[in-house]
């Protein structure tokens, strides 16, 4: 994917006079041939920082920002399968999204910091569902004062999001809750009253942990890429010590490859994540 740039035009709307667009093409990256070009403007350019891949379903998220503070800018859908454009749609009202942008495989989202014109140095996080292509947060800011968002990593092991930002180098932790994102909470480890221990056993894997008080537990296996690979636990449980088995199986009941996965324990105070190396 690369730009093409094109001679001065206007857009459509009469507001926008605009020096310059670039198009999208699709390489072949073998024989360093082109191989289509997209109904793709951009005003500005394709840059790295403007680019986002969802390698779940096989889709290219392309950010358009006009340079304009106060004006809409739109997010380009690209199916990798067609090589087209399955849809263009306005991701922030107003601002500027050139700054940062990621795919979070855990939960098929994307995020992108928006910097936001009516508060000086003021930033938000806007999060995108990549199931339905729209936006669900449209604007989340961060802390008090100056929240003004630099950068955003993932966590695929504990499956957080790390924002980091303001003139205190401030970082925040993130993960997923329904209908966007929220604070992570400070844990107090009164949930849980030991660690989840995990054994290999022939056939699978004895996994073990106990509980202080009744909650809701979640244990799940990932592979490496922080996709689920099966769910063991989804529920509410009571005091005590449990035991569950995984038989190296995902979701479908298919043995999985290879390789080392992450069993991942949430309850509503803490996180415990621990290795399982599956061999044959």
């Amino acid at each position: 994917m690369k730009d093409l740039k094109s001679p001065t035009q206007t857009r459509e709307d009469p507001q926008y006079e605009i020096t310059g667009y670039a198009n999208v093409g699709i390489v072949d990256t073998e024989r360093d041939t082109l191989l289509r070009v997209l109904p793709v403007r951009l005003t500005r350019g394709l840059y790295n920082n403007q680019v986002a891949v969802d390698e779940r379903d096989g889709k290219v998220y392309i950010t358009d920002d006009d340079g304009k503070a106060h004006t809409p800018d739109t997010m380009w859908v690209i199916d990798c399968a067609t090589d087209s454009v399955l849809k263009k749609f306005e991701c922030v009202r107003r601002g500027f999204i050139n700054k940062c942008i990621r795919w979070v495989p855990w939960s098929n989202r994307i995020y992108l910091i928006n910097d936001w014109p009516d508060i000086r140095e003021n930033s938000s996080l806007v999060v995108i569902d990549c199931n339905t292509d729209s936006v669900i947060v449209p604007g989340m800011f961060l802390g008090e004062g100056d929240r003004h968002i630099y950068d955003i990593q993932l966590d695929p092991v504990h499956q957080r999001i790390f924002v980091t930002g303001g003139d205190t180098n401030t970082v925040w932790v993130l993960r997923d809750v329904e209908g966007g994102v929220s604070e992570e909470p400070t844990s107090t480890g009164s949930a849980l009253a030991t660690g989840l221990q995990v054994q290999m056993t022939s056939g699978g894997f004895d996994l073990c942990y106990s509980i202080a008080s009744p909650c809701r537990v979640d244990l799940s296996v990932y592979d490496l890429m922080g996709r689920e690979v099966k769910s063991l636990v989804n529920g509410q449980l009571p005091v005590g010590e449990h035991h569950v088995f995984w038989d190296c199986r995902d979701k479908t009941g298919s043995p999985v490859p290879e390789g080392v996965y992450l069993i991942h324990l949430d309850t509503p105070d803490l996180t415990d994540v621990q290795k399982a190396v599956v061999t044959r």
